[in-house]
């Protein structure tokens, strides 16, 4: 668990000066220091709360406390819960090889327990699942761009990210990991937005007529993104506000 709180990251640089201190429940096991390389393999990768963070350094403090230092916060998609930043006390689990997948046809949703024993142990060790459905939730878009056209239109772009791609793909497509690849663009607040356009593509056209109709009913309203993944929907992004009517 954290021991002192862990402050609000944008997620977007590898931080040298940034520090965490984590406090294990074994005094004995020991974290070890990861090179850049190994970090862009995904090294070292801790789970605090909702977000993935890994760190470069770590250095023991005592009594099980660590000070770990170097730190890419906001790693596979959690940027919204690195700006969050966290309390101490939060629970952190260290992501390596040794986890277990589970089987996706097993009906678990958030707070559902599960039970793991050892071949020598007398009683089962009980835990709480945690971000229930998270890995088949689509990674929100992200590079929003917006183009206004000489008539008076909008043109809004983004980049399409994917489940499990954990680095930027040079010279080829990311995957797309779902059955199709689909957009809704939408209007105010998006738990209920006022108006919605769908798009199969990373990119939405407004003509001007629309435009102007927007800006004299919804001036100033957000327009944002969000994927549709063939299980759930991405987190929104926000791509621009709409115009004062003139």
């Amino acid at each position: 668990s954290l021991v002192v709180s862990l402050g609000a990251s944008p997620g977007l640089r590898f931080d040298r000066s940034a520090s965490m201190q984590v406090a294990l429940e074994d005094h004995e096991a020991e974290l070890e220091p990861a090179t850049p390389n190994a970090i862009a393999r995904g090294a070292n990768r801790l789970l605090v709360g909702s977000e993935i963070v890994q760190f470069a350094q770590a250095e023991p403090v005592g009594d099980g406390v660590w000070e770990l230092t170097g730190l890419l916060r906001g790693r596979g998609g959690t940027e919204i819960e690195a700006l969050a930043g966290h309390l101490p006390g939060t629970l952190v689990t260290l992501l390596d090889d040794r986890l277990v997948e589970l089987p996706a046809t097993l009906a678990l949703g958030e707070g559902s327990e599960l039970a793991a024993i050892g071949s020598a142990d007398p009683d089962p060790v009980v835990a709480t699942l945690e971000n229930g459905g998270r890995t088949r939730r689509p990674l929100f878009p992200v590079q929003p761009r917006v183009l206004a056209t000489p008539e008076g239109g909008l043109i809004l772009t983004w980049t399409r990210r994917a489940r499990g791609g954990w680095s930027w793909l040079d010279e080829v497509e990311q995957p797309l990991v779902e059955q199709a690849e689909a957009y809704e663009v939408g209007l105010g607040d998006p738990d209920k937005p006022q108006r919605l356009w769908a798009t199969p593509a990373p990119h939405l056209q407004l003509a001007p007529a629309e435009i102007a109709a927007l800006s004299l009913l919804h001036p100033g309203q957000s327009l944002w993104v969000r994927q549709k993944g063939s299980f759930a929907l991405s987190a929104p992004l926000h791509l621009t506000h709409i115009p004062a009517s003139s």
